[in-house]
């Protein structure tokens, strides 16, 4: 996990230094982000061969990560936690992992995940019985939108609505969930320096 950590550092600290050396045209959606969100839904979870019904289920997460190039970024999701309730039992799903994106058209983007999982499953109709549970790699998938606010030259906040599916394949157990929910997201933009502008705007407020 370190390993992955230092390259992935080192892929971020290369990307900016490729957007100082590149002219860009001024958009929102450039730079650094964070984003913090919430989701609802429904998931799936087999256990030790037993088919549970859909559940309620219900998630929020933190990421924060760069675009490296016009269309393309690496970020990570520090931390997600996830409830799952159903059937008089309640399932903790959380984790952290490594994401990438790709802008399919103009501030819509394919996200897909991966990193470490947990789901740990308490029976309320036996609260004196031990949580089970597993603990595997994780795998997500989602379609987000970013709405910006304000009219900034480049980067600033937007509403981003996502709809996200989030497999764990466990040994024994496996969870598949599917949530739709909204993020704040804040992006850094791009300074003056690596924009291409026309003189007369070279010196706005970004």
């Amino acid at each position: 996990m370190l390993g992955a950590t230092v390259a992935l550092t080192a892929w971020l600290l290369g990307g900016a230094l490729a957007h100082a050396q590149t002219l860009e045209a001024p958009r929102r959606r450039q730079g650094y982000y964070l984003s913090l969100g919430a989701q609802v839904g429904a998931a799936k979870i087999w256990e030790d061969g037993e088919d549970w019904k859909v559940w309620r289920s219900s998630d929020f997460g933190i990421r924060a990560g760069q675009l490296l190039t016009r269309r393309f970024g690496l970020g990570i999701q520090f931390l997600h936690i996830g409830r799952a309730t159903g059937q008089s039992q309640t399932a903790g799903i959380f984790g952290l992992g490594f994401e990438a994106q790709l802008e399919i058209a103009r501030n819509l983007a394919l996200v897909g995940g991966a990193g470490f999982e947990v789901i740990e499953i308490t029976d309320g109709t036996m609260p004196k019985k031990s949580s089970r549970g597993t603990y595997s790699s994780g795998y997500t998938l989602a379609a987000t939108y970013d709405i910006f606010l304000g009219d900034r030259l480049t980067g600033g906040w937007s509403l981003a609505p996502i709809a996200q599916l989030r497999l764990i394949p466990g040994g024994s157990t496996t969870g598949l969930s599917g949530t739709v929910g909204l993020q704040l997201c804040f992006w850094t933009g791009l300074p003056r320096n690596q924009l291409d502008l026309p003189p007369d705007r070279a010196f706005e407020k970004p």
